[in-house]
C-alpha cells in the first residue's frame, strides 16, 4: 500500500529556460503528475544572473524544498552542459531523482540541423507546392459546386 501511495505523489520536475524578445532570460519551473498533467510551478526572471550549473542546482532545489523532494522522481530538461550539471548535483543530493534529457528538445535540435541541408529544402518546396495546389483546386472545386448548386436550387434552365 505505501509503494501505491508513494507512486501517486511522485511527481516530475520540467525545467527549461529562455530569452524573451525583450532579452529577459526566463526560467520555467513545471511539475508533472504520473496522470500527465503539468502544473507551472514557478516562472523565473533570472536575467541578472549567471547560469551556472551551480546556481540552477540552487533553484531546483528551492523548487524542491517548497514541493517536498520526497515526491520527485525525476528532473527533466534539455541537455545544456548547465542543466546536465545542475541535475548531476541534485541527482548527488538526492539520490532517488532522475536525471531526464528531453526527446522534444533533442528532436527539434535533430530537425534543424536535417532542415539546413539542401536536400530537405528541396522537398519542403515540392511538398508546399503540392499543398498549394491542391488548396486552389479544392477552391476552384468549391467555386464551381457553389455554382451548381446555385443554378438547381433556383431552378434555372439554360440547357
Amino acid at each position: 500500500m505505501k509503494l501505491k501511495i508513494y507512486y501517486f505523489f511522485s511527481f516530475f520536475i520540467g525545467l527549461d529556460g529562455w530569452t524573451t524578445p525583450l532579452g529577459q532570460s526566463l526560467y520555467a519551473f513545471v511539475i508533472i503528475t504520473t496522470s500527465k498533467k503539468e502544473y507551472i510551478h514557478s516562472l523565473m526572471n533570472l536575467s541578472k544572473d549567471s547560469h551556472t550549473g551551480e546556481f540552477i542546482a540552487q533553484k531546483i532545489k528551492e523548487v524542491l524544498e517548497n514541493i517536498g523532494p520526497n515526491k520527485i522522481s525525476a528532473i527533466v530538461s534539455d541537455n545544456a552542459s548547465n542543466m546536465v550539471l545542475a541535475k548531476n548535483i541534485i541527482a548527488k543530493e538526492f539520490p532517488h531523482i532522475i536525471s531526464l534529457r528531453c526527446i522534444a528538445h533533442h528532436i527539434n535540435l535533430l530537425t534543424s540541423d536535417i532542415m539546413k541541408l539542401e536536400f530537405a529544402k528541396n522537398i519542403i518546396n515540392k511538398v508546399c507546392k503540392i499543398y498549394y495546389f491542391i488548396l486552389l483546386k479544392k477552391k476552384f472545386l468549391k467555386t464551381k459546386l457553389l455554382f451548381i448548386y446555385l443554378l438547381v436550387s433556383k431552378n434555372y434552365n439554360f440547357f
